[in-house]
């Protein structure tokens, strides 16, 4: 299976710190986001292709056989970026926010049990005015509200596990995933969850975040030592 990471975004919020610098590359205690998030992916992928926009050339120095740089000639939104590369990766293929960190998360359980029929998003409690929020009966999504709703529920983490078969209606262009796609799947049925309990997820979407998720990393290296 292959993984997209949606990386493509302005970073408006972090100001001067992605001024010059894509949001994936930006520095955590000494080392890019993308090392992280790389220590994790790799190992439960087959390829992972990053879905670039904003100062994505950058990128391109860390592409490999198994990493590979896709930089959008415009922009195209979070469903856009999958849709633009969808005839080249494998039938069932997962996708996750480029500025987010996870700990306990189950990439095995969650690639092992995803359907082929229905697209899945992994969810957890959380603020939902953090993003968006799902209404569910058992596994499946009754409703998708992307920024609409506040207090605490079930929040759409960023990671969610697609075929090309379910998404290849979709036209091409500029199209938000959460906003479009998501709701539509929802529509018709094609959306489960996947509840992951104790989830852990740091996001570097603003600098306030930014230093949660450094003294998190710092905090972890000095117990190893």
């Amino acid at each position: 299976m292959d993984l997209l990471i949606l990386c493509g975004g302005m970073a408006t919020r972090l100001g001067e710190i992605t001024a010059r610098t894509p949001k994936i590359l930006v520095e955590v205690a000494g080392r890019p986001l993308l090392y992280y998030l790389l220590a994790t992916y790799v190992p439960h992928f087959e390829r992972i292709f990053l879905l670039s926009g904003h100062l994505g050339s950058q990128l391109l120095l860390y592409a490999t056989p198994q990493l590979r740089v896709v930089v959008e000639p415009e922009r195209l939104d979070t469903g856009g970026a999958v849709l633009n590369i969808l005839g080249e990766v494998s039938e069932q293929f997962a996708v996750v926010n480029g500025d987010t960190y996870f700990e306990g998360l189950d990439l095995a359980d969650i690639c092992r049990t995803a359907p082929r029929d229905a697209g899945l998003i992994v969810v957890t409690p959380g603020d939902c005015s953090c993003g968006g929020c799902v209404e569910m009966d058992g596994d499946r999504v009754l409703a998708f509200h992307e920024k609409t709703k506040t207090g605490p529920g079930d929040l759409y983490s960023g990671f969610g596990v697609f075929s090309r078969r379910l998404l290849g209606h979709y036209e091409r262009g500029r199209v938000s995933l959460e906003r479009v796609i998501l709701p539509d799947l929802v529509s018709r049925g094609l959306l489960v969850a996947y509840r992951a309990e104790e989830l852990q997820m740091f996001d570097i979407g603003t600098p306030e975040r930014l230093d949660r998720f450094s003294d998190h990393i710092e905090s972890q290296s000095r117990s190893e030592r």
